[in-house]
């Protein structure tokens, strides 16, 4: 028999009412003409199409645009010089892998500088990175009583490059990056992406022309965990309990009046200089009532009808600005394609908000641990550009007050584009800390070292960081010895990178990050 007449007779075919379909090599349930990947049982889909399975994908159906960028989405649009699509995609590929690798051995740690395939760039062209999220606001304080408070949203702006501007505002979120936005006024150009645990995730890009993803211009992705602030509180009248019976009202104190009738419950009574009543209005002559409604519930006419209602106990609240929470960490890739598809310039950022302050002081002693995440990209020559993730660990040593301190610490957990965990991490080696200052930089290494005893490694390249939080101090006008304590998170950037060969057979292989983290309890 051949049930669904595709050819293939019921025992031979594995599904043998679907004509569409007749084998499924992987046994995983779905038909090799509609698995995406009919040799793997883990993975039927891709919905992003990006090679990488939606089970493992970290993005999956939203291919972020730094990573279609950086493997050359868009450098087939230019003249047809002979050379195929999968080369020239390839070309610029390791045109961004090269400045990856220059970024990995920037000096100082400073990956957040960018580099280009052919230099690093120096100091002075880092990037800027700020977010602000305030609560809701009294849009007009100084009314009386002020009016409705106004929502604040998240809005974060990166400069890069030395110039290029990202701006994003969490209104202006895209969902879905194949819509077209007709809103002129806030041009979509972010997205919100997977998260890294606590650190909410978002794709920037260029606004001006957004729903282009091909064309040339800078991208991010953003990792933060900014908190909305505190609320404002609108002025509130206080007043003791009170009840009425048979109050004679005006027009103008009446309000969620939401019918007509001889009885109309629900109505809201506010006298001047009070809160307001809830209660019930009565006609007891129809013949000498009149009501007239306006508009969500105002009154604009009444006679005749005499209010009956009560309150509890008010307490008075007076409007109060909101207060931003500033305490956060941020960090990610960047991406900034020049007019000349050959020149690319890539970087990783790490910052803290503003007011985020550190005093890393001499009192400052013992040792304290950080646990957090960390992103980045990696490239072999030959491949494209590929997501990773991993987690964070730092140890500090603050030393004493006679010696100077270290921070050292580990990427762990590595895993590119959600697949396995790599058995090697990358190494943040040994940085020296100075007194007073929140800032450390070494040297960063991964895989086994060169020869026995020798200072260089498989891959190497450089770290850096900073300490953020407010140590504690110690008020030296009292005989109080307050406790001083470690600085409460610090976040940094890191990269190494590895070459074999030389010439056109030479590979080289680079992963490029960035980190935040929390002060362990």
């Amino acid at each position: 028999m051949d049930s669904d007449m595709d050819g293939v007779g019921d025992n031979a075919d594995a599904f043998p009412m679907d004509a569409a379909e007749t084998m499924d090599s992987d046994m995983d349930g779905v038909g090799d003409n509609a698995d995406a990947f009919p040799m793997d049982p883990d993975e039927t889909a891709d919905s992003d199409m990006d090679g990488v399975g939606d089970n493992a994908d970290p993005f999956p159906g939203q291919n972020p645009r730094l990573f279609m960028a950086a493997n050359g989405a868009h450098v087939t649009d230019g003249a047809d010089d002979g050379t195929s699509a999968d080369e020239e995609m390839t070309e610029h590929a390791n045109n961004v892998g090269a400045a990856m690798a220059h970024a990995a051995a920037a000096a100082d740690g400073n990956q957040a500088a960018g580099a280009t395939n052919a230099a690093t760039f120096t100091a002075g062209t880092a990037i800027v990175a700020t977010a602000t999220w305030p609560g809701d606001t009294v849009a007009n304080p100084d009314a009386d009583p002020p009016t409705e408070l106004m929502p604040g949203a998240l809005s974060i702006s990166l400069t890069v490059n030395g110039g290029t501007a990202l701006p994003f505002n969490l209104m202006a979120v895209e969902d879905d990056p194949d819509t077209t936005n007709t809103d002129e006024t806030a041009p979509q150009n972010a997205r919100k992406i997977a998260d890294l645990g606590v650190f909410d995730g978002y794709e920037i890009w260029e606004p001006a022309d957004a729903t282009d993803t091909t064309r040339e211009g800078a991208r991010a992705i953003v990792f933060t965990n900014k908190q909305k602030g505190e609320d404002s509180k609108l002025n509130v009248i206080g007043g003791g309990a009170r009840s009425v019976n048979a109050q004679t009202v005006t027009a103008a104190e009446l309000s969620n009046v939401r019918g007509t009738g001889n009885t109309i419950t629900g109505v809201t009574w506010t006298p001047s200089a009070e809160p307001p009543l809830t209660g019930t209005l009565t006609c007891a002559d129809a013949a000498a009532c009149n009501l007239v409604l306006g508009e969500d519930g105002a009154v604009t006419t009444i006679s005749g009808y005499t209010f009956a209602g009560s309150r509890a106990a008010v307490e008075a609240v007076t409007a109060a600005d909101a207060m931003e929470d500033n305490d956060y960490l941020m960090f990610g890739l960047w991406l900034d394609e020049n007019d000349d598809s050959t020149v690319d310039t890539f970087g990783a950022f790490a910052v803290g908000g503003t007011g985020y302050a550190v005093n890393v002081q001499n009192a400052v002693t013992g040792t304290a641990s950080y646990s957090g995440v960390a992103a980045g990209a990696h490239h072999m020559t030959g491949e494209g550009v590929s997501w990773f993730e991993g987690e964070a660990g730092l140890t500090a040593n603050f030393g004493t007050d006679a010696a100077a301190g270290t921070i050292s610490g580990e990427i762990s957990n590595i895993r590119v584009n959600g697949g396995e965990a790599m058995s090697d991490s990358i190494f943040l080696g040994q940085a020296a800390l100075s007194d007073g200052s929140a800032v450390f930089n070494g040297d960063a290494f991964m895989g086994e070292p060169t020869a026995p005893g020798a200072s260089t490694h498989e891959f190497d390249g450089t770290w850096s960081g900073s300490f953020f939080g407010a140590t504690a101090n110690d008020d030296a006008t009292t005989d109080v010895d307050e406790s001083i304590t470690a600085p409460l998170a610090t976040a940094g950037t890191f990269g190494v990178t590895r070459s074999e060969g030389m010439g056109d057979d030479m590979v080289v292989e680079s992963f490029v990050g960035s980190f935040g983290a929390d002060l362990d309890e």
